[in-house]
């Protein structure tokens, strides 16, 4: 991954938006409802708990902290499908390895805030309309 400017960034992010793919996922889980919603909660779970640790890394300038949060976080957000919060997660990745600006950092760390909260109302719409039908 390369550094990319705020304005491609965004553009990116636009383009990687897609609707939550619950029926792929219940699928992954062989059709089984419970195990989907206990993946989705463990999902939820450690997305708060990378935003905590971000925002630690963050306030202490820890770098390696920032890296091995992302590394940590990866596999949940890919197994989510959750292609704009990857993004975003492998700009911070990057940023903590290279460039280290704390200000950009920041601003991602937001993106991924924002970006989080949109993909958590479309899956639990999501969910909603699965146990409705």
């Amino acid at each position: 991954a390369t550094k990319i400017t705020i304005q491609q960034f965004e553009s990116q992010l636009k383009n990687a938006e897609q609707p939550f793919d619950i029926k792929n996922l219940l699928t992954e889980c062989m059709g089984q409802v419970a195990l989907l919603e206990e993946l989705i909660r463990l999902f939820k779970q450690n997305v708060l708990e990378f935003i905590g640790n971000l925002k630690a890394h963050l306030t202490n300038e820890d770098m390696k902290g920032l890296a091995f949060a992302c590394h940590k976080m990866k596999s949940g957000i890919k197994m989510m499908k959750a292609h704009g919060l990857l993004q975003i997660v492998e700009q911070i990745d990057l940023e903590s390895k290279t460039g280290k600006d704390l200000k950009h950092l920041n601003f991602l760390y937001n993106h991924f805030i924002d970006e989080y909260s949109r993909l958590e109302k479309q899956i639990d719409r999501e969910c909603d309309k699965m146990k409705n039908q």
